[in-house]
């Protein structure tokens, strides 16, 4: 979908802000025009800072840290701690692997500047979106067009029958599970309703899932809310179960009219794990048709 989301353009980031793989152009005269405001002299230098030796009390639970997910993510306030230890106000600081960009914008917020390098193009524009400044009112305004426009094309998508009133609630999550064949009596059955010992409820064999063929993966618990009648559950009513996946093949009927882009996973990654066992080989093949659905109409 080319159509934009919102009404007003996004800013386009300056050209070398970041650059993924690439030498930023812009770093070299970024170094030389601070050290043109803070110029170094070895001779005059006195830099003796003695090692930061204070417990650090900090919390991942703020709005900053759970912006977005990343590997070995560090509390950006703990990191502050350490700016203010080893550096001054105007102090020039540097991280060549920013991750999400923790240490430079701690830096920025303790009235520093910060370099931020990382091979990965994901986490230089992770980096980048934690550290530009946005006004509230735009990023508000964005969020309402947004959240207005997906109800438009997407919020249809996650509605469903109520078991109570019967009339249309909204699906909150769904548990799925995969479903193996006994090798017994041949019954398919779903690992998510074994015993903790894995045994088939019909013979009493037990079912590996190394062993037994894989079947397919059903949703098992839908998590509904309706605000007609206040009902707000977790359900195996077979009736919503039936609706949700009739739903679900009206939604694929769909996909299969669209034109979505079939990018191939990395092959040192397909070769392991989840992946493997499912055959999975392109990153649209990661996301269930609902998401898949939605990422295609506000993309």
């Amino acid at each position: 979908m080319n159509e934009k989301l919102f009404k007003h353009d996004v800013p386009k980031m300056p050209e070398g802000y970041y650059s993924g793989d690439k030498p930023n152009p812009n770093l070299r005269a970024f170094v030389e025009a601070h050290l043109k405001e803070k110029p170094y002299d070895p001779e005059t230098d006195d830099y003796d800072v003695p090692a930061f030796d204070k417990p650090i009390e900090t919390t991942k639970a703020t709005a900053i840290y759970n912006m977005h997910t990343y590997w070995s993510k560090k509390p950006h306030d703990a990191i502050r701690q350490y700016i203010r230890h080893y550096t001054k106000p105007g102090d020039l600081v540097l991280d060549s692997f920013c991750g999400s960009g923790g240490t430079a914008l701690a830096a920025l917020m303790e009235d520093r500047k910060a370099i931020a390098i990382d091979l990965s193009p994901a986490a230089t524009f992770i980096t980048a979106g934690y550290c530009t400044p946005l006004s509230y009112e735009f990023c508000s305004r964005a969020i309402e067009d947004f959240l207005s426009e997906w109800k438009k094309r997407c919020e249809w998508s996650y509605e469903i029958i109520c078991p109570q009133c019967k009339k249309n609630g909204y699906v909150e999550n769904v548990i799925h599970s995969d479903r193996y064949e006994c090798l017994k009596c041949l019954k398919i059955q779903a690992i998510y309703d074994l015993t903790e010992r894995e045994l088939c409820p019909t013979c009493g064999d037990k079912i590996s899932v190394r062993k037994n063929r894989r079947i397919d993966m059903v949703p098992i618990i839908i998590s509904l809310k309706c605000e007609h009648c206040g009902y707000h559950e977790k359900t195996k009513d077979p009736n919503v179960i039936r609706d949700y996946e009739r739903r679900t093949m009206k939604i694929i009927k769909m996909l299969s009219t669209m034109e979505l882009p079939h990018v191939p996973i990395p092959k040192a990654r397909v070769s392991t794990g989840r992946m493997k066992t499912t055959g999975t080989g392109h990153i649209d093949e990661l996301y269930y048709p609902r998401s898949l659905y939605c990422m295609a109409q506000t993309g």
